[in-house]
């Protein structure tokens, strides 16, 4: 009961899903994004689904590399693992990829920090993965059954891409936009010129 909580820490370090989506952010969505057929609902929805399983399943291949690895050194050195607890052990370590792949692909859809000047503006999305990393953390504390563990992992999996497709669809044709970050001086040549930008009534 003690190795499948810091798994979860484990597996957030080892998703790639910050990469993957930054990457897909400055080789297709900066271009994309100023047109509004790429912002519709509809088109955000089906590229969050095929989004999803690709990050999903470059993930996987990692949690199984891991699970593989785990269960090889256990039988080597007689760890006395039952079929049963082997079994938990894949099921959530499987079950944690998707739901890192999930959390990831979510926050950048609903939250997009990356500006066109390769830098990030969002605090939503900054204090956000904070708390997911710190609760990552805390789980290394945490003391449970390895099946109450995978059903919890489970349950939280199912529940978070269910939610994930609904706040998607509903708030990233909103959200789901390039940044342009204002510096000082634009903020100075804004004071400047407003006085001769007022709308005529």
């Amino acid at each position: 009961g003690k190795i499948l909580p810091a798994f979860v820490f484990l597996m957030y370090l080892a998703s790639i899903g910050e990469r993957v989506c930054k990457a897909m952010f400055y080789n297709c969505d900066i271009s994309l994004l100023r047109y509004l057929f790429y912002r519709d609902k509809n088109a955000i929805l089906s590229n969050f689904k095929v989004r999803l399983l690709k990050v999903a399943g470059l993930n996987l291949i990692v949690a199984a590399a891991i699970s593989a690895a785990v269960v090889s050194l256990s039988l080597i050195f007689s760890l006395h693992w039952s079929a049963v607890d082997i079994v938990f052990f894949v099921l959530s370590i499987l079950c944690l990829s998707l739901f890192f792949s999930v959390h990831h692909l979510f926050l950048y859809y609903v939250f997009q920090p990356y500006t066109a000047e390769l830098g990030m503006k969002n605090p939503f999305y900054s204090g956000i993965s904070t708390g997911v990393y710190f609760l990552c953390y805390f789980c290394l504390q945490i003391k449970s059954a390895p099946s109450y563990f995978t059903l919890i992992v489970l349950l939280s999996t199912i529940i978070y891409i269910v939610a994930a497709l609904i706040l998607v669809y509903k708030y990233a044709p909103k959200t789901f936009r390039v940044r342009h970050p204002i510096t000082r001086i634009d903020i100075f040549t804004l004071h400047k010129v407003a006085p001769f930008c007022k709308v005529p009534r």
